[in-house]
């Protein structure tokens, strides 16, 4: 990964920090406290979904992967990893996936809009072909995506 996109990363973390700040601090002036505690609470949530991330895999994989959280999150989506069985993550980079098929999945309309929108993925991908599985009760169904170079 380039500089010039971890700084890109850096400022968006910056961004988003700011961001849930302001929020617990409106929770805090408006005199709700438990609403305050439930927001830091999902955000410590997500803060352990990205430290497992980074622990699971390579530090260029990981980076990559996050990216890709962050540019699903700019589609109002969550994107959660559950599994990863990576030999490679080559053919994700180079597709820009999973962000592009949810990117799709977005305009089909193929969620459930009363849910959270959480999206779980199953990442695998062996000898240049990859494969992710979404899954969770915000998509109307488990969507499988076939990547190949």
């Amino acid at each position: 990964m380039e500089a010039e996109q971890m700084v890109n990363i850096l400022r968006r973390i910056r961004h988003d920090n700011g961001n849930h700040l302001q929020v617990i601090m409106g929770y805090i002036d408006l005199g709700k406290p438990e609403s305050a505690r439930q927001y830091i609470n999902s955000i410590v949530e997500q803060l352990y979904e990205e430290r497992r991330l980074f622990e699971e895999l390579p530090a260029e994989a990981a980076l990559f992967f996050y990216q890709q959280a962050l540019l699903c999150s700019d589609l109002g989506l969550i994107l959660r990893y559950k599994q990863f069985q990576l030999d490679s993550y080559a053919v994700f980079e180079k597709r820009q996936e999973p962000y592009n098929s949810l990117e799709q999945l977005t305009a089909k309309a193929a969620f459930n809009l009363e849910e959270e929108p959480v999206v779980y993925a199953d990442v695998t991908a062996h000898a240049g072909k990859g494969r992710v599985v979404f899954s969770g009760p915000f998509l109307r169904r488990e969507v499988q995506v076939q990547i190949e170079e």
